[in-house]
């Protein structure tokens, strides 16, 4: 993909692109010619650094972005920013979007646009989706990136608008759009649920770290019931808390009963980090809506990718995941970090994993797993022959949970990445994983971060490494190897 990086730039769609003359001369060696080019037309790549950067601030905004674009990105481009200014819009960076917008036939043929990072305002983002509006079905605007431009509620309202009912005379295009971190509240996510309840075009939406809470969540539970277009859904950080984990849970349960799940599309769920932290009973809050999602795991079989960290979930949640597991055969990404499930949990999901067969990918970061944990995880990577990608970090593992994995990873043939960062290995455990990697060819990632392996460990890793030809990744900084290890 031709990907577009700078304060201004274009991908040449089949003309050589003007805007050169107004881009200082140390920068006019970033040119690349485009793979797309078939008339020795150019594509710009413009990478600004940051003095480059406040070097043209005295520039007029007419000179930094008039061109005819197949692309638009316009990133931050490392902005000096401190403290509460990243709250606030930038005037000039206001200036270039309203420039680069203020003709409408410019955006004509553009199919991205990207303006990650600039603090441009509301008033810039209400101005680009009327510059959109006023096409009346010529705009090819695909993908819209969004992220970190400060629009708020206004902003989340005018982007609604180009989602709305599809006409003869606006033809639903676009298929992404990302919204994060734009302090959205729930009038401005409830404005965005309500347009994609007609929406039959978008596949993506990402709107993590906004402020969606309970009632921008029941907006999209609401939505889910209806729309069957939508693929991949991120609510990431959005203080919904334990009523709205369950109303979206509960709209896509709806929507795949009403649809039948074969024709519920929805494949990826990120719920992470919504949990309120100053709820009263925030264990039992966020033990129960993992007990809901394990409910929807069950009836939802287009449900591919799950991110439930950091959700205060208990090892009784984790339980009811583990048995939705054994169930079904089409949940491929598990990410449960951050939540106390506990040996109990682990437990449950290693016997899950001794007979599912679809899970490719699971991590367990800081679960509190100990060794007892990671012991029980052993018992299913003996088995299991499906799992590639292990993350248990920061769960205090020492050196039996180690050598556990370890005696496991001789007779797994299939586990590529092992996770081990931040935890309590010692030289048994260092020993024990050299060991292994004598005998294993699958591994091609093991890192090691900040454990206790010392001189011994280290020697028996390097032995292991010097017959270990696929392992392409051993990160193992913050041991104490010493200089001779």
């Amino acid at each position: 993909e031709d990907k577009l990086l700078g304060w201004g730039g274009a991908l040449a769609g089949g003309k050589t692109l003007g805007l050169a003359q107004s881009i200082p001369e140390v920068i006019k060696t970033t040119y690349v010619k485009s793979p797309k080019d078939k008339d020795n037309s150019f594509a710009t790549t413009i990478s600004l650094t940051q003095q480059q950067t406040q070097d043209m601030t005295g520039r007029s905004p007419a000179t930094v972005c008039d061109a005819h674009m197949d692309e638009l990105n316009v990133l931050m481009n490392q902005l000096d920013r401190t403290g509460t200014q990243q709250e606030k819009t930038n005037v000039y960076e206001q200036q270039i979007v309203l420039k680069i917008i203020a003709d409408a036939q410019r955006l004509t043929t553009v199919r991205t646009i990207a303006f990650n990072g600039l603090r441009c305002g509301a008033e810039s983002i209400v101005a680009l989706a009327a510059a959109l509006l006023s096409l009346h079905g010529h705009s090819l605007v695909e993908e819209l990136d969004l992220r970190g431009t400060n629009m708020r509620n206004k902003g989340a309202e005018a982007v609604a608008r180009l989602l709305g009912p599809p006409s003869a005379a606006l033809p639903p295009r676009l298929r992404i759009l990302s919204m994060r971190a734009n302090g959205v509240k729930q009038s401005g996510a409830s404005a965005l649920a309500q347009a994609l309840h007609f929406n039959t075009s978008l596949r993506i939406l990402d709107i993590r770290s906004n402020k969606a809470s309970t009632p921008g969540a029941l907006a999209f539970g609401n939505m889910l019931m209806v729309n069957r277009f939508l693929r991949v859904l991120t609510l990431r950080a959005n203080r919904i808390g334990m009523e709205g984990i369950m109303h979206v849970i509960d709209g896509i349960i709806i929507g795949a009963r009403r649809h039948s799940p074969h024709r519920h599309s929805l494949n990826s769920l990120d719920l992470r980090d919504n949990m309120l932290p100053l709820h009263k009973n925030i264990y039992e809050s966020g033990t129960e809506a993992g007990i809901i999602l394990a409910s929807a795991m069950k009836v939802v079989p287009h449900l591919k990718a799950i991110d439930f960290s950091s959700n205060f979930m208990d090892h009784p949640a984790c339980t009811a995941i583990a048995h939705a597991l054994v169930s079904i055969d089409f949940v491929t990404r598990l990410h449960l970090d951050f939540n106390a499930i506990g040996p109990h949990g682990a437990r449950s999901l290693s016997r899950a994993l001794n007979t599912n067969e679809s899970v490719v990918l699971l991590t367990l970061s800081n679960c509190h797993l100990g060794d007892l944990g990671a012991c029980s995880l052993t018992r299913a990577l003996s088995i299991n022959r499906t799992l590639t990608h292990l993350d248990l970090q920061k769960n205090n593992i020492g050196d039996q949970g180690c050598t556990a994995l370890a005696l496991s990873l001789r007779r797994n043939p299939v586990l590529t990445m092992l996770n081990l960062n931040f935890n309590n290995v010692g030289e048994a455990g260092g020993i024990a994983l050299g060991e292994a990697l004598c005998d294993n060819e699958a591994l091609q990632h093991l890192r090691l971060q900040h454990n206790r392996i010392a001189y011994r460990g280290a020697a028996a890793i390097a032995k292991g490494l010097q017959t270990h030809v696929s392992l392409s990744e051993f990160y193992a900084p913050g041991n104490s190897f010493g200089d001779e290890g």
